[in-house]
Protein backbone atom coordinates (compact mmCIF):
# COMPACT_ATOMS: atom_id res chain seq x y z
CA UNK A 1 0.00 0.00 0.00
CA UNK A 2 1.26 3.51 -0.30
CA UNK A 3 2.75 5.84 1.89
CA UNK A 4 -0.27 7.24 2.95
CA UNK A 5 -1.65 4.06 4.29
CA UNK A 6 0.74 5.04 7.21
CA UNK A 7 -0.96 8.44 7.46
CA UNK A 8 -4.38 6.96 7.85
CA UNK A 9 -3.47 3.89 10.11
CA UNK A 10 -2.07 7.18 12.56
CA UNK A 11 -4.93 9.43 12.42
CA UNK A 12 -7.38 6.48 13.15
CA UNK A 13 -8.43 6.96 16.41
CA UNK A 14 -9.05 10.45 15.78
CA UNK A 15 -11.35 9.38 13.02
CA UNK A 16 -13.39 7.12 15.36
CA UNK A 17 -13.27 10.28 17.87
CA UNK A 18 -15.35 12.30 15.62
CA UNK A 19 -17.31 9.80 13.58
CA UNK A 20 -21.06 10.60 13.91
CA UNK A 21 -23.44 8.32 15.19
CA UNK A 22 -27.25 7.63 14.20
CA UNK A 23 -29.91 5.56 15.68
CA UNK A 24 -29.19 1.83 16.98
CA UNK A 25 -32.02 0.29 14.94
CA UNK A 26 -29.81 -2.19 13.60
CA UNK A 27 -26.99 -2.32 15.67
CA UNK A 28 -26.51 -5.88 17.24
CA UNK A 29 -29.99 -6.51 15.85
CA UNK A 30 -29.95 -10.21 14.95
CA UNK A 31 -32.39 -11.28 12.87
CA UNK A 32 -35.21 -9.01 11.08
CA UNK A 33 -37.40 -10.75 8.63
CA UNK A 34 -40.12 -8.71 6.64
CA UNK A 35 -41.79 -8.14 3.52
CA UNK A 36 -41.24 -4.60 1.71
CA UNK A 37 -43.81 -3.70 -0.76
CA UNK A 38 -41.34 -2.16 -3.35
CA UNK A 39 -37.98 -2.58 -4.79
CA UNK A 40 -34.90 -2.21 -3.19
CA UNK A 41 -34.15 0.83 -4.27
CA UNK A 42 -37.44 2.49 -2.47
CA UNK A 43 -36.63 0.44 0.77
CA UNK A 44 -33.35 2.06 0.93
CA UNK A 45 -35.49 5.70 0.10
CA UNK A 46 -38.21 4.56 2.52
CA UNK A 47 -35.49 4.63 5.37
CA UNK A 48 -33.55 8.61 4.99
CA UNK A 49 -32.80 8.67 8.39
CA UNK A 50 -30.34 5.67 7.61
CA UNK A 51 -29.58 5.35 3.96
CA UNK A 52 -29.80 9.48 2.86
CA UNK A 53 -26.42 9.70 1.20
CA UNK A 54 -26.32 6.26 0.42
CA UNK A 55 -29.69 6.66 -2.30
CA UNK A 56 -27.22 10.14 -3.32
CA UNK A 57 -24.47 7.68 -4.19
CA UNK A 58 -27.06 5.13 -5.70
CA UNK A 59 -28.07 7.71 -8.21
CA UNK A 60 -25.11 9.36 -9.24
CA UNK A 61 -23.20 6.17 -9.44
CA UNK A 62 -25.33 4.78 -12.63
CA UNK A 63 -26.89 2.44 -10.13
CA UNK A 64 -30.76 2.71 -9.14
CA UNK A 65 -32.12 1.11 -12.26
CA UNK A 66 -30.33 -2.07 -10.81
CA UNK A 67 -31.39 -1.85 -7.77
CA UNK A 68 -35.13 -1.22 -8.77
CA UNK A 69 -35.13 -3.84 -11.33
CA UNK A 70 -33.10 -6.30 -11.17
CA UNK A 71 -33.23 -9.60 -9.16
CA UNK A 72 -30.29 -8.29 -6.55
CA UNK A 73 -28.93 -9.26 -3.04
CA UNK A 74 -27.82 -5.78 -1.43
CA UNK A 75 -25.77 -5.21 1.67
CA UNK A 76 -26.30 -2.16 2.64
CA UNK A 77 -23.92 0.35 4.45
CA UNK A 78 -25.22 2.89 6.55
CA UNK A 79 -24.50 6.33 5.67
CA UNK A 80 -22.45 6.52 8.97
CA UNK A 81 -20.19 4.10 6.78
CA UNK A 82 -19.56 7.07 3.97
CA UNK A 83 -19.16 9.47 6.28
CA UNK A 84 -16.19 7.60 8.00
CA UNK A 85 -14.45 7.09 4.77
CA UNK A 86 -14.94 10.48 3.86
CA UNK A 87 -13.43 11.72 7.38
CA UNK A 88 -10.60 9.62 6.21
CA UNK A 89 -9.83 11.07 2.91
CA UNK A 90 -10.34 14.57 4.35
CA UNK A 91 -7.45 14.10 6.60
CA UNK A 92 -5.29 13.33 3.87
CA UNK A 93 -6.52 14.80 0.76
CA UNK A 94 -4.47 18.10 1.64
CA UNK A 95 -1.21 16.71 2.34
CA UNK A 96 -1.24 15.29 -1.10
CA UNK A 97 -2.29 18.52 -2.57
CA UNK A 98 -6.24 17.95 -3.16
CA UNK A 99 -9.20 19.74 -1.97
CA UNK A 100 -11.01 18.26 0.58
CA UNK A 101 -14.51 16.40 -0.31
CA UNK A 102 -17.60 18.31 0.43
CA UNK A 103 -20.43 16.50 -1.53
CA UNK A 104 -20.82 13.36 -3.40
CA UNK A 105 -20.53 14.92 -6.45
CA UNK A 106 -16.87 15.98 -5.89
CA UNK A 107 -15.93 12.17 -6.52
CA UNK A 108 -16.12 10.52 -9.92
CA UNK A 109 -18.91 8.21 -10.47
CA UNK A 110 -16.69 5.26 -11.51
CA UNK A 111 -15.27 5.23 -8.39
CA UNK A 112 -17.94 5.07 -6.23
CA UNK A 113 -19.65 2.72 -8.64
CA UNK A 114 -16.28 0.11 -7.88
CA UNK A 115 -16.90 0.73 -4.46
CA UNK A 116 -21.01 0.30 -4.30
CA UNK A 117 -20.84 -2.65 -5.86
CA UNK A 118 -18.78 -4.69 -3.38
CA UNK A 119 -22.17 -4.77 -1.60
CA UNK A 120 -24.48 -5.55 -4.49
CA UNK A 121 -25.20 -9.38 -5.96
CA UNK A 122 -27.18 -10.88 -8.82
CA UNK A 123 -29.85 -13.22 -7.55
CA UNK A 124 -31.82 -13.04 -4.09
CA UNK A 125 -30.30 -14.77 -1.27
CA UNK A 126 -31.62 -14.58 2.55
CA UNK A 127 -29.45 -15.63 5.34
CA UNK A 128 -30.73 -19.84 5.34
CA UNK A 129 -28.91 -19.30 1.71
CA UNK A 130 -25.07 -18.68 2.78
CA UNK A 131 -23.02 -21.71 4.17
CA UNK A 132 -21.30 -21.94 7.40
CA UNK A 133 -18.43 -19.34 8.40
CA UNK A 134 -16.19 -19.90 11.13
CA UNK A 135 -12.96 -17.43 11.13
CA UNK A 136 -10.95 -19.75 13.04
CA UNK A 137 -11.27 -22.70 11.10
CA UNK A 138 -12.11 -21.83 8.06
CA UNK A 139 -10.94 -25.72 6.59
CA UNK A 140 -14.07 -26.82 7.52
CA UNK A 141 -16.33 -23.74 7.34
CA UNK A 142 -15.15 -21.27 5.17
CA UNK A 143 -18.42 -19.69 4.10
CA UNK A 144 -18.15 -19.17 0.28
CA UNK A 145 -16.73 -17.12 -2.34
CA UNK A 146 -19.33 -15.20 -4.83
CA UNK A 147 -18.68 -12.54 -7.62
CA UNK A 148 -19.84 -9.02 -6.81
CA UNK A 149 -22.14 -7.26 -9.37
CA UNK A 150 -18.55 -5.99 -10.83
CA UNK A 151 -16.91 -8.97 -10.63
CA UNK A 152 -15.21 -8.53 -7.48
CA UNK A 153 -14.58 -11.44 -5.57
CA UNK A 154 -16.30 -11.34 -1.72
CA UNK A 155 -16.80 -13.85 0.75
CA UNK A 156 -20.26 -14.53 2.20
CA UNK A 157 -20.79 -16.85 5.27
CA UNK A 158 -22.75 -17.41 8.43
CA UNK A 159 -21.05 -17.20 11.56
CA UNK A 160 -22.65 -20.06 14.17
CA UNK A 161 -21.88 -18.15 17.85
CA UNK A 162 -21.99 -20.74 20.62
CA UNK A 163 -24.37 -20.38 23.23
CA UNK A 164 -24.46 -22.02 26.87
CA UNK A 165 -20.97 -23.74 26.19
CA UNK A 166 -22.76 -25.04 23.51
CA UNK A 167 -20.71 -25.19 20.01
CA UNK A 168 -22.14 -23.18 16.99
CA UNK A 169 -25.81 -23.43 19.06
CA UNK A 170 -26.23 -19.53 19.63
CA UNK A 171 -27.82 -16.98 16.75
CA UNK A 172 -26.72 -16.53 13.77
CA UNK A 173 -24.57 -13.60 11.70
CA UNK A 174 -24.22 -12.75 8.42
CA UNK A 175 -20.57 -11.74 7.40
CA UNK A 176 -19.06 -10.28 4.23
CA UNK A 177 -15.76 -9.43 3.32
CA UNK A 178 -13.46 -8.24 0.45
CA UNK A 179 -10.85 -11.12 0.67
CA UNK A 180 -7.22 -10.23 -0.24
CA UNK A 181 -6.52 -12.26 -3.49
CA UNK A 182 -3.18 -13.13 -2.77
CA UNK A 183 -3.97 -14.68 0.86
CA UNK A 184 -7.37 -15.28 0.21
CA UNK A 185 -7.09 -18.25 3.63
CA UNK A 186 -5.90 -16.04 5.80
CA UNK A 187 -8.94 -14.27 7.42
CA UNK A 188 -6.61 -11.43 9.00
CA UNK A 189 -6.05 -9.81 5.88
CA UNK A 190 -9.60 -9.99 4.60
CA UNK A 191 -11.74 -6.23 5.61
CA UNK A 192 -15.13 -7.68 6.54
CA UNK A 193 -18.24 -6.26 7.74
CA UNK A 194 -20.73 -8.08 10.67
CA UNK A 195 -24.59 -8.47 9.09
CA UNK A 196 -27.20 -6.34 11.88
CA UNK A 197 -30.75 -6.76 10.12
CA UNK A 198 -30.98 -9.68 7.44
CA UNK A 199 -33.36 -11.16 5.08
CA UNK A 200 -35.55 -7.31 4.87
CA UNK A 201 -37.32 -8.48 1.47
CA UNK A 202 -38.55 -6.13 -0.96
CA UNK A 203 -40.10 -7.53 -4.16
CA UNK A 204 -36.75 -7.75 -6.33
CA UNK A 205 -34.58 -9.72 -3.52
CA UNK A 206 -33.13 -9.06 -0.40
CA UNK A 207 -31.46 -6.74 2.00
CA UNK A 208 -29.00 -7.22 4.69
CA UNK A 209 -27.73 -4.15 6.55
CA UNK A 210 -24.68 -3.75 7.96
CA UNK A 211 -23.85 -3.03 11.50
CA UNK A 212 -23.30 0.42 12.31
CA UNK A 213 -19.96 1.36 13.29
CA UNK A 214 -16.59 0.60 12.81
CA UNK A 215 -17.41 0.03 8.76
CA UNK A 216 -15.90 1.80 6.30
CA UNK A 217 -17.52 2.19 2.75
CA UNK A 218 -15.79 0.14 0.37
CA UNK A 219 -14.22 -2.15 2.92
CA UNK A 220 -10.79 -0.86 2.30
CA UNK A 221 -10.72 3.00 3.17
CA UNK A 222 -6.89 2.86 1.96
CA UNK A 223 -7.37 1.83 -1.30
CA UNK A 224 -10.42 4.54 -1.43
CA UNK A 225 -8.32 7.33 -0.22
CA UNK A 226 -5.64 5.95 -3.00
CA UNK A 227 -8.28 6.50 -5.50
CA UNK A 228 -9.34 10.03 -4.67
CA UNK A 229 -5.65 10.80 -4.58
CA UNK A 230 -4.65 9.57 -7.72
CA UNK A 231 -7.98 8.50 -10.22
CA UNK A 232 -10.22 11.64 -9.00
CA UNK A 233 -8.84 14.18 -11.29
Amino acid sequence: MKVFKIFITLLFVAVLTTSCNKSDYYKDGGLSDGNFNGSVMQYLNSRPDLFATLTEVVKYAGLEQALNSEEVTFFAPADSSIRSVIQVANLLLPTAGKQQITKIQDIKPAIWRKYLTRYIFKGAKSLKDYPQLDISNLSAFAGQMYSSFDGVPMNVGVIFNDANGVKYAGYRQLMISLVNSATPRDYTTWYSAIIASVNIKPQNGFVHVIRFGGHYFGFNRFEFVDDLIYNNN
